[in-house]
């Protein structure tokens, strides 16, 4: 696959590379260009279960640095926390680590955040790279400079944008997923062609249609195209819109009730969470006049066939986490809490989510391309949805 040059002209660094490769070899060429000579490797346990010193080993004997550390976080959203921050923070301050040293990010979404967070803000930013190791990260989180942490007050409240100096696609990784990883990846990833491309959409269908493997589909040389097309989408869409301020909102299609889940129950991961918002959010288009329902019905039928639940409500697993929330008045009023504060908001009392007119055809009204939703209205939409 051809590399991929992202440019940004409002977010620094300007210009950054996405490399298919291996992603070791990519990080020691990366190395031995760059002037700093300490690099530290954050990654979370999970990850180096599987890569325990195998990356450091190779990275050590392919460079000319002369200091590679290693700083491994719990795994899991609930750890991506200032908390988490400060312990990185304070173990660069530690080491002396300068701003022209290389911090790696080894990991899925969490890392990666968690990661260009604390490149930003260390000595008010230091170069950062990152090495996605889940699908989701590599067609997410990893591309568009978007940091952030959690607070008590919702998912990514606290962050900014700080771009990697590159960023390493090895599919490799992909092999040591168990398959509802792979099933939340191939949600993110069928986000951006049921916003942008209908055609891509339905040739994913179709590839996952033939299998009930999933693992063997990631493998496929007609998927590592598919994930080329829907990386290129996510550039396309950062280049445009650098800072959120218009078109790249559309990428958050499912996301204002997806993180609200995530609040809720943390036991129910980013890509599920992500799907019970898209149709969701959808079902209250089609409500409304906007979303044509035979795309609707084309979403929950691709979700289905990868076994997605999509569902929300106390037999859909939202609220049977931490907590344990058994009444569905208590879920609606904690869901209406979290979106209220969702960070696309801005319009007091709104609550916006992305809608589209049918696969392949974004909404936007003569505003803006969030559909703005009354409190009262979606208290009142989720009182018939939620089971």
């Amino acid at each position: 696959m051809k590399d991929i040059i992202v440019n940004t002209q409002y977010v620094y660094p300007n210009k950054y590379s996405i490399l298919f490769t291996d992603s070791v070899r990519a990080i020691t060429d990366l190395l031995e260009k760059h002037n700093g000579r300490k690099a530290m490797i954050v990654t979370d346990e999970n990850v180096k279960r599987y890569y325990n010193g195998i990356i450091q080993r190779r990275i050590s004997q392919g460079s000319n640095i002369y200091q590679l550390d290693e700083y491994v976080v719990k795994a899991g959203e609930e750890y991506k926390t200032s908390y988490t921050v400060d312990g990185i923070l304070n173990e660069l301050f530690k080491k002396q680590y300068a701003k022209n040293d290389l911090l790696i990010s080894v990991g899925g979404g969490v890392i990666n955040d968690l990661t260009g967070y604390v490149a930003s803000i260390y000595k008010r930013g230091m170069t950062w790279a990152t090495i996605p190791t889940t699908l989701l990260a590599m067609v997410d989180a990893s591309i568009g400079g978007k940091t952030a942490i959690n607070n008590d007050f919702g998912k990514n409240m606290v962050g900014c944008m700080y771009n990697p100096s590159c960023v390493m696609v090895d599919t490799s990784y992909l092999q040591t997923l168990p398959q509802i990883r792979l099933i939340e990846g191939i949600v993110e990833l069928s986000k951006h062609f049921i916003l942008f491309d209908e055609n891509n959409f339905l040739d994913l269908k179709n590839i996952i249609k033939q299998t009930d493997n999933i693992k063997s589909v990631i493998l496929s040389e007609e998927f590592n195209e598919l994930l080329m097309e829907s990386i290129k989408i996510k550039k396309k869409v950062v280049e445009e819109d650098q800072r959120e301020a218009g078109l790249r909102k559309v990428l958050n299609l499912g996301h204002t009730i997806g993180h609200a889940i995530e609040k809720i129950d943390p036991t129910i991961t980013h890509g599920l969470a992500v799907a019970k918002g898209t149709i969701a959010e959808l079902t209250y288009g089609i409500k409304i006049g906007i979303v044509d329902k035979n795309s609707l019905e084309e979403i929950t039928s691709f979700y289905s066939m990868m076994g997605v639940d999509y569902n929300i409500g106390v037999d859909s697993g939202v609220g049977v986490g931490v907590g344990k929330l058994k009444d569905k008045n208590i879920i609606i009023d904690k869901l209406i809490k979290y979106m209220i504060n969702d960070k696309k908001k801005t319009k007091a009392d709104k609550i916006p989510i992305v809608l589209i007119n049918k696969i392949g055809e974004i909404y936007k009204d003569e505003e803006s391309f969030t559909c703005d939703v009354d409190k009262n209205e979606m208290m009142h939409f989720l009182e018939d949805y939620v089971k």
